[in-house]
């Protein structure tokens, strides 16, 4: 969200990590796998956390389609 609290602006690594998850995704992992793989790599959620919860992963996706 911008500073002026109306217009959204790209958030480079949510769009990185957004990227990795739809590839995942098309290869035929599960929510489950990329969540794994995501913590494997040290990936935080948007909320600063180290874990991704099956739930987490598929509302990114949703949120970004």
């Amino acid at each position: 969200m911008a500073q002026d609290g109306i217009h959204l602006i790209e958030d480079a690594d949510e769009q990185r990590v957004l990227e990795l998850v739809r590839e995942l995704r098309d290869r035929g992992w599960s929510l489950r796998q990329i969540g794994a793989e995501l913590e494997r790599r040290g990936t935080l959620t948007k909320t600063g956390r180290g874990t991704w919860h099956p739930k987490v992963v598929a509302g990114l996706l949703n949120r970004a389609a």
